[in-house]
């Protein structure tokens, strides 16, 4: 399996997405059978539709240098449990209303690097709402976030 110019690293039902720095679209093959993906440190964007119904995606680490996320990118990603986020840009644009915010759709944790939110330079307000409730100290480096 490939996403386009990136390997895919297949181990048990952890894939591990390598080599590119926008990741484009999961081929259809492997729709159905992704469920646990780590994006690679150089990845720089996700592009529209990329994760488009992984039904089966259950969690996925969206890395540092992540800087935007593409309209539909986890549209009907149904089951996606578990979203770690290591980007400052990403965890800033986590709305109900963005390309962002749909990762979160169905997110029962979220797990945020905590020198983003330590930092006090990075705010968001949806995550710190009424829907969303935060550890008041930080695990293995991430405050874990859940919905109410």
């Amino acid at each position: 399996l490939k996403f386009y110019d990136s390997k895919i690293l297949t181990s048990h039902s952890l894939y591990y997405v390598d080599g590119a720095t926008r990741i484009a679209l999961a081929p259809a093959v492997a729709r159905d059978s992704l469920t646990c993906v780590t994006l690679h440190t150089d990845t720089t964007a996700i592009n529209a539709c990329a994760f488009y119904e992984c039904s089966n995606l259950t969690s996925i680490i969206i890395p540092e240098g992540v800087a935007s996320i593409g309209g539909s990118a986890f549209r009907y990603c149904d089951n996606l449990e578990t979203v770690t986020i290591e980007s400052d840009d990403v965890y800033e644009d986590l709305t109900s209303d963005t390309a962002c915010g749909r990762l979160i759709d169905n997110a029962n944790t979220i797990r945020v690097l905590a020198s983003i939110i330590d930092s006090g330079s990075y705010t968001n307000s949806y995550l710190n709402g009424s829907t969303f409730s935060r550890s008041d100290t930080a695990v293995d480096g991430y405050y874990v976030i859940t919905r109410n």
